[in-house]
């Protein structure tokens, strides 16, 4: 088999959006972010560019998946043939097969976010999740001399288990050691009364001094 395969030099996102008005000779039906070296959950799921391309895709119309595996920090920025993709690879085809079923997802689901345990096998249950309002991984600064000095952030996986919500991302992945499937928008508005939350920023007594 095959196939053509393009580069960019821009964002996951941007890779979507130019396949997809300027590569694509039809609409796709799916768009599949990853497997991703290592897992995306909690709130640093808005700074994946895996997750980020999905959202992009889903946008566009198309069905989404970002699927991430666990692996060891050290594979995250150095991808190393030593993983093992085999069921990984076995559990996007299944959610792609099911991603590609007529039956119509609900309006404000655009992608599905999908995180494995590296402990994952054919049998390994799933469950659909929401996504934590905890951080997942804790950034702690580096040992750089200036900051136009070349590496990346430094960051361990940092959990507060007394407050994690048990029906969360982190919870079945951490926990639980589940598959986690997080359905997602691209809708960031905040859960609140639109009015309610108005009339705190109208009655703030600093307000009158900004206008």
């Amino acid at each position: 088999l095959t196939l053509d395969a393009y580069h960019l030099g821009g964002s996951r996102a941007h890779a979507v959006l130019y396949g997809i008005v300027e590569v694509a000779d039809r609409h796709p039906d799916l768009v599949v972010s990853g497997i991703n070296y290592g897992e995306n959950l909690g709130i640093n799921t808005t700074i994946s560019g895996t997750v980020g391309a999905a959202l992009q895709g889903g946008d566009m119309g198309a069905r989404a998946i970002a699927i991430s595996l666990e692996t060891k920090k050290d594979y995250h920025y150095n991808h190393s043939p030593d993983v093992d993709w085999t069921y990984a690879s076995h559990w996007l085809r299944f959610f792609a097969q099911q991603a590609l079923t007529p039956a119509a997802w609900p309006r404000d689901v655009v992608a599905l976010k999908i995180d494995l345990p590296d402990s994952v096998s054919a049998s390994t249950p799933w469950r659909v999740t929401s996504q934590s309002r905890q951080s997942y991984y804790m950034s702690r600064r580096t040992n750089r001399r200036k900051l136009d000095d070349p590496g990346a952030l430094d960051y361990e996986v940092y959990i507060d288990y007394d407050h994690l919500e048990v029906d969360s991302d982190i919870y079945a992945f951490a926990v639980d050691r589940v598959i986690s499937v997080t359905p997602l928008s691209t809708d960031l508005t905040s859960r609140v009364s639109l009015n309610g939350f108005e009339e705190i920023l109208r009655n703030d007594p600093t307000h009158s001094e900004l206008l």
